[in-house]
């Protein structure tokens, strides 16, 4: 008996198998394939239409103003998403429908800043550019210490009456 002679048959009988096998697996793959790929399809689709706004806050001395709340609302639903701006002062909304926005500004010490009508377009990329905060007032008992705090002469004439506190009696 010739080895090779049996190999070659063996040979050819499993790929007469492997050859009908592998065509019902191409199919298969091929009609999965189409499947998934008209859904992936859609799904990029729905993600395109989405907008993106992006900006950078900064102070008055061209100081990036970290953790500043950004925030946008819809003015059409009144629906709103916020974030805060990184150590560089930028903030990004990565999914906005397209729509009119308002966009707000605020962190302590400044003056809360507001930006109207920004329209976002079908899978549009915009950019608000940098946006200044003004240093805003200090409170009103930061700025007039001297109607808080005694004048000398009253706080000689008068001085300070401290009552002994009582302890309770246990019996």
């Amino acid at each position: 008996m010739n080895i090779s002679a049996a190999y070659g048959r063996r040979a050819r009988v499993c790929s007469r198998c492997f050859g009908i096998e592998s065509v019902r697996a191409l199919l298969v793959l091929t009609i999965l394939a189409s499947l998934f790929g008209i859904n992936s399809g859609k799904r990029a689709f729905a993600q395109s239409v989405n907008g993106l706004v992006s900006g950078t806050v900064f102070d008055q001395r061209d100081r990036a103003v970290v953790r500043a709340t950004v925030q946008v609302v819809d003015q059409l639903n009144a629906t709103s998403q916020a974030t805060q701006t990184n150590e560089d002062g930028y903030f990004v909304f990565a999914q906005l429908r397209p729509g009119k926005y308002t966009l707000s500004v605020e962190q302590r010490g400044f003056e809360k800043f507001e930006k109207r009508d920004i329209l976002v377009l079908t899978a549009d990329r915009l950019s608000v550019g940098t946006l200044v905060l003004k240093v805003g007032q200090a409170p009103m008992w930061l700025r007039s210490p001297q109607k808080l705090l005694p004048s000398r002469r009253r706080a000689q004439n008068n001085p300070p009456s401290f009552r002994p506190l009582k302890w309770p009696r246990f019996r």
